[in-house]
């Protein structure tokens, strides 16, 4: 069975005493070097405290989930064909970031912002209409 990438660091840094530095640490992503500066104790937060963020975590992960499948089921229909060589001429492709983990003790997302207030309406010039006018003939 293979590692989590993060398994390896996570167990040397926590077996690494404080104000100590690591041997290296070889993972796929390359070498890790790791001081430990400090060390604090966990701490287990009751299931009322957290539930409503382990809620919205596990609801936004499924959302992303339905989500995910629908574009994968419209793309298939919709027979699309790319042509990654000619995006790479245009622009390169970024780095791959792996995206982070979610955490049970994440913030849950803010609430949205409230709407901005409608701009005050500027009074009105009050000049007079243009006159229209007509250019006259020369007989």
């Amino acid at each position: 069975m293979r590692r989590a990438h993060g398994s390896r660091i996570r167990e040397v840094a926590f077996d690494t005493p404080k104000g100590q530095i690591a041997e290296p640490v070889k993972t796929r992503f390359g070498w890790h070097i790791i001081k430990v500066e400090d060390k604090v104790e966990g701490v287990t937060s009751p299931f009322d405290d957290v539930k409503d963020t382990i809620r919205t975590t596990l609801l936004d992960s499924k959302k992303k989930e339905v989500v995910q499948t629908l574009v994968d089921a419209l793309k298939e229909k919709a027979h699309l064909k790319t042509y990654p060589d000619l995006f790479a001429k245009v622009a390169p492709a970024p780095p791959a970031q792996p995206a982070p983990a979610p955490s049970v003790e994440t913030a849950p997302p803010a609430p949205p912002a409230a709407p901005a207030a409608p701009a005050a309406k500027k009074p009105a010039d009050k000049k007079a209409p243009a006159k229209k006018t007509t250019p006259k003939k020369n007989k």
